[in-house]
């Protein structure tokens, strides 16, 4: 019996033809060479964190993670990194070379390739996604020819692939523009809805980089502000992982599975959630950026999030929570609000315009999808686009209206694929 592939929360489960993990490049080719001729469908997978069937086939999944190498940085700062590399990796090898990434998101989980394909972010309205880092990718095609390209050589093709959920080729290398190493001090402290709202852009011209965390059925939030810093990393490893890591997460799952037991509704368990908050509000933190950017979850959710025009966030709070109120949606993680630079990738969420990202979390035991229904619908109101790892319920039609390159990434993926070797049947039909 094949064996079943499960993502990170559960939500994608499927038993591939064939799970291959080829050790090189080359290997690589001659497998894609083959399945050309034979007419069976590839997808690729990083480390599986994704809550879409992005990497969902029924016939051969390859699993790219021996193809994690780092090279020496070159003089203008730019590393090649091999596209399996999970992003902690990644990290720690860059700070042994005294270089970073210049953004994170809170979740280093993911392989290189799959954060660039699927657009995956941090915070902060002076930096874009992970895939703004990258000026350029080796890439192989449909017909197993590999192309090393860039912003200047095939500018069509870059900005299409720079987010393609792997439907233009296999990603096999990416070169990254670095910044010297440097540290963040992490500030966290709780404040009114309305606090943090009005200075979502404010706070995000002042500091480096801002984001907060809203508990339904409440007015209080939970911000956090990081800046650079010249002081010396005070983290202790081992009080970090017993404190931060482990006493928290096990509080936080302690609430959601009273919220799952019946035992206590929504509204009353975000009420103790804000005092184990300003409790984790009470620590600063300063480490290097990659480390300090990352936080551990072990409680397991799904997630729906959506890029929205940044203008748009006064009133679309406004109505959230009016929302909350006429619907009692068991929503007892909070909802977490980031910030995104305008970009130039085709499928980015952020495409030509700021944007604020709006995250709503369901835990794995409760129902989502009454809650990720009404929540989809406000955001398509505002002209939301979904970021392509987290739950969005659209169909491959809806996707025209949403994107103003679509049918040009569409027209480029059928030139690149007309036999749709690398199709993703849930976004392109």
């Amino acid at each position: 019996m094949n064996k079943e592939i499960r993502n990170w929360s559960g939500s994608v489960r499927f038993r591939p033809q064939a799970l291959l993990a080829p050790a090189s490049v080359d290997e690589l080719r001659q497998l894609v060479r083959g399945h050309a001729r034979g007419g069976a469908r590839i997808r690729a997978m990083g480390a599986r964190h994704s809550f879409t069937p992005v990497i969902e086939t029924p016939d051969t999944l390859l699993d790219l993670g021996a193809l994690d190498s780092l090279e020496s940085v070159a003089e203008d700062g730019s590393v090649w990194a091999g596209a399996g590399i999970g992003l902690r990796k990644l990290g720690e090898a860059l700070l042994r070379q005294g270089r970073a990434q210049e953004n994170l998101g809170d979740i280093n989980a993911q392989s290189l390739a799959g954060a660039v394909s699927t657009g995956t972010h941090g915070t902060g309205l002076g930096f874009g996604s992970v895939s703004t880092q990258a000026t350029g990718f080796e890439l192989l095609d449909a017909q197993g020819n590999l192309a090393t390209i860039d912003e200047q050589s095939a500018p069509d093709l870059f900005h299409a692939a720079g987010v393609s959920l792997g439907a233009l080729g296999l990603l096999t290398r990416i070169r990254l523009r670095t910044v010297p190493a440097y540290r963040l001090r992490v500030k966290q402290f709780v404040e009114s809805l309305d606090d943090a709202l009005g200075g979502i852009v404010r706070r995000n011209r002042e500091h480096r980089h801002f984001e907060f965390f809203w508990f339904p059925y409440t007015n209080q939030a939970l911000s956090k502000i990081i800046d650079e810093t010249a002081d010396p990393p005070n983290v202790s490893r081992l009080k970090d992982w017993f404190g931060d890591v482990l006493v928290e997460n096990l509080a936080f799952e302690a609430f959601h599975r009273v919220s799952w037991m019946g035992l206590a509704g929504a509204p009353a368990i975000n009420r103790l959630l804000i005092a184990l908050a300003r409790g984790a509000a009470a620590k600063e933190k300063v480490d290097w950026s990659a480390r300090a950017f990352a936080t551990s979850r072990l409680s397991k959710f799904q997630e729906s999030e959506w890029g929205l025009p940044l203008e748009a966030a006064a009133e679309f709070f406004s109505r959230l929570q009016k929302l909350f109120e006429k619907q009692a949606f068991p929503a007892t993680f909070p909802i977490e609000v980031r910030t995104a630079k305008a970009d130039s990738f085709w499928l980015s969420p952020s495409y030509q315009r700021d944007t604020m990202f709006v995250a709503a979390h369901m835990y794995h035991l409760l129902p989502h999808e009454g809650y990720f229904t009404a929540f989809r619908q406000l955001c398509l109101d505002f002209g939301g686009r979904p970021h392509w790892g987290k739950l969005h319920g659209l169909r491959p039609d809806d996707f025209g209206s949403l994107y103003p390159r679509w049918s040009d990434f569409q027209k480029l993926r059928r030139e690149r694929d007309p036999d749709g070797l690398f199709n993703v049947p849930s976004v392109f039909g």
